[in-house]
């Protein structure tokens, strides 16, 4: 586990410094400015609980990785009630529109409605330790963006 947590933590350093964390961290940029996206990631964030319950999670594993990856999967379970604290935090708790519903399902959103599918393909008969990596790196990811959003930087260690 260090050794991936190692692999990865240099990755999400590079990752934090892309121009995307800078804007979003700009807090003379209204918050509704700079999450102008927020609703396309709504099928994300279910999907991501839906990832959580019916792949990775594997309660007849007898893997000591597999039970981290269980144990997280009952944790983080909710990307969708944190994601929606999130944009109540930032005051993006609008009503949808039928507009707004047509944007989540449109044709310009596809490639985000479709990566939890391409995360299911690849977790589906990926070994714990692969699974575990794939847990790893949704948690930085998650932790870059969202400290971004918030007006934060993700502190890299140098």
């Amino acid at each position: 586990m260090k050794a991936i947590v190692a692999f990865i933590e240099p990755k999400k350093q590079e990752f934090a410094k892309l121009p995307l964390f800078d804007f979003l961290a700009n807090k003379h940029i209204h918050a509704n400015q700079r999450l102008i996206f927020a609703p396309v990631l709504a099928p994300l964030a279910v999907g991501l609980s839906d990832l959580n319950k019916y792949v990775l999670r594997e309660s007849s594993s007898n893997s000591k990785v597999q039970e981290l990856i269980n144990k997280y999967t009952y944790k983080k379970n909710y990307y969708w009630h944190d994601y929606l604290e999130y944009l109540e935090e930032l005051g993006l708790n609008q009503l949808m529109s039928y507009g707004d519903f047509r944007l989540l399902w449109g044709e310009e959103t596809k490639k985000t409605r479709s990566l939890c599918s391409v995360l299911e393909r690849y977790a589906w008969k990926a070994s714990p330790i692969e699974k575990l990596v794939l847990v790893e790196v949704l948690e930085g990811t998650a932790k870059v963006f969202f400290e971004a959003a918030l007006g934060r930087r993700y502190s890299i260690r140098t």
